[in-house]
C-alpha cells in the first residue's frame, strides 16, 4: 500500500526487550523489533526507519476485537500490518 522512510536519532534502546526510541522529524516514535536486530544499536546513533502497511483485508467484527483494546480504550488496527525495518545507521 505504501512505504515511508525517515531518519532519526536513537533516544534509547532496549535490546533484550526489542524496544526502541528513535526521535525523527516526524515526531518521536516507539518501535518493536526483533532483539537481534537492535545488538550493534546504541543511544545517540542515527538510523534510518522504513515503513511500510500492507492491506490485511476487512477489520474483524467487535467479538473478534476483543483482547484486542489497550488501557486507554484505543483498538489496534488489525486490517493494517506494519513493517518496520532498521536500514543500519545513517550516514
Amino acid at each position: 500500500m505504501g512505504r515511508h522512510t525517515m531518519t532519526g536519532e536513537v533516544t534509547s534502546v532496549a535490546p533484550d526487550k526489542g524496544r526502541l526510541f528513535i526521535k525523527t522529524p516526524e515526531g518521536r516514535m516507539l518501535l518493536h523489533v526483533p532483539t537481534t536486530a537492535l545488538q550493534n544499536v546504541k543511544k545517540g546513533d542515527s538510523v534510518t526507519v522504513e515503513l511500510a502497511l500492507k492491506d490485511n483485508g476487512p477489520a474483524p467484527t467487535t467479538k473478534e476485537r476483543s483482547g484486542r483494546e489497550n488501557l486507554y480504550g484505543a483498538v489496534q488496527v488489525p486490517a493494517m500490518r506494519q513493517e518496520v525495518q532498521l536500514a543500519g545507521r545513517a550516514a
